[in-house]
């Protein structure tokens, strides 16, 4: 049984305000079916499609849900076959690379014409929340 699929599916279903009903409706699913995997009597669908539906339907990217049943995608299976992949997967290295992307990144500044005053100072933009 897949905690994280049933948590993305029930908080799918909760953050776009769908029913089990609806759901079953536009995924093609029995909502019996659809029941008992998200009250955990049953594991998510064995069929990556039926996985895509619900997905599709819920608005949420499939992969995403696909791994929270605790598969690969299929498109990616070619990238686990890759002996370095694998290697830096279980070596940990990756959390390393993804902060070092993470760090590289610039945040874009609007550039500011000659003489030009900005719109807001820090303090008129609080002063606007509040």
């Amino acid at each position: 049984m897949s905690k994280h699929f049933n948590s993305e599916v029930k908080k799918g279903l909760t953050d776009i305000g769908m029913s089990m009903r609806e759901l079953a409706r536009k995924s093609g699913l029995d909502i019996s079916f659809l029941s008992k995997i998200l009250s955990g009597k049953r594991n998510p669908p064995s069929k990556e499609k039926d996985i895509r539906n619900i997905a599709s339907a819920l608005g949420i990217k499939e992969e995403k849900l696909i791994f929270a049943a605790g598969r690969i995608p299929r498109k990616l299976i070619p990238a686990f076959k890759d002996p370095e992949i694998i290697d830096l997967l279980l070596s940990g290295n990756f959390k390393d690379k993804i902060a070092k992307k993470k760090k590289k990144k610039k945040k874009t500044k609007i550039p500011k014409k000659d003489n030009q005053k900005p719109l807001f100072s820090g303090r008129e933009i609080d002063d606007t929340i509040l």
